[in-house]
């Protein structure tokens, strides 16, 4: 796995509904996708596409190859339902989930607040 993007902070809340997000990603490589054959990978890439005052917006890549070749239509699931509910409603955007054969290509646009000096006081 090939992690790649600018590092940022996130505030309790968000963090947790991107891990989420992340987790299910990697576990469906893991499972059926491009981490389940040992030639397999995933680059995972982001990059900030607009910025302010109270956040800014990111795209996140998450790219599959080298794994099985996908053969079905991929139907939507709970993880699927899991991935897209987190990224609009806690993440403020929306998951663009693509499965062609040679593997996932998956696009999410995301609303992360920004952490301020007061979310570090009240961690305090």
């Amino acid at each position: 796995m090939r992690v790649t993007g600018p590092n940022f902070e996130l505030v309790p809340q968000q963090l947790t509904a991107l891990g989420m997000v992340l987790q299910e990603l990697t576990a469906n490589s893991l499972k059926y996708g491009s981490l389940s054959s040992s030639g397999g990978s995933v680059d995972l890439t982001w990059r900030v596409i607009d910025e302010d005052d109270n956040g800014f917006d990111i795209e996140m890549t998450w790219r599959e190859s080298g794994g099985p070749a996908i053969e079905e239509p991929v139907g939507e699931g709970l993880g699927t339902e899991l991935i897209k509910g987190f990224v609009r409603s806690e993440l403020r955007g929306e998951a663009m989930l693509d499965f062609p054969k040679q593997g996932a290509n998956h696009r999410l646009r995301m609303r992360i607040i920004r952490y301020t000096d007061q979310d570090r006081r009240n961690e305090a």
